[in-house]
């Protein structure tokens, strides 16, 4: 979704976007932007600069692996989101920028998940591998 600078001072509805997010999404080809969108109305999303790391590494293993074809194709879902700078790597990027921003947390992965709700940040995940839904009070 395209947004302004403007719109990062509503921090209800920033979105932060784990990869594991983005790549089952594309392998269950769910329209993650359609899901937020349905879930939270306007919202932007970033990814932090770790998480965009990560894919490029996935995206350029040799090699044919699924994990690879669908780095490539995040990639550039990424690509519309915008890219911050966050410390830590991993999940732990997730977790620091979503705690900075006051932001939701998109992500599948289990302790992710459950560190985010462990914080009172809300967590949208994947469920039965055919739809997005949200997690925690979104004021």
């Amino acid at each position: 979704m395209t947004s302004s600078k403007d719109d990062l001072q509503d921090p209800a509805r920033i979105v932060v976007v784990d990869s594991n997010a983005i790549m089952l999404s594309l392998k269950f080809r769910i329209d993650l932007e359609s899901e937020l969108l349905r879930l939270l109305g306007k919202h932007i999303c970033v990814v932090p600069e770790p998480i965009a790391e990560e894919l490029a590494l996935i995206a350029c293993r040799q090699g044919n692996s699924s994990s690879k074809a669908l780095a490539k194709m995040a990639l550039g879902m990424v690509a519309r989101f915008e890219v911050i700078p966050s410390r830590g790597k991993g999940d732990d990027s997730v977790f620091n920028l979503a705690k900075e921003m006051g932001a939701i947390v998109a992500t599948s992965d289990v302790a992710l998940r459950k560190r985010c709700r462990d914080a009172g940040r809300p967590v949208i995940h994947l469920r039965g591998n055919n739809r997005m839904v949200l997690e925690g009070y979104v004021g």
